[in-house]
């Protein structure tokens, strides 16, 4: 990937991560 161009990949991954970091702060 590109400086500064995050692929849809790189995006997906990172909205999964956050989405398990919400469930694991919120439990």
């Amino acid at each position: 990937a590109a400086f500064g161009v995050p692929t849809r990949f790189d995006f997906t991954r990172l909205q999964a991560f956050l989405h398990l970091a919400l469930i694991s702060t919120s439990s």
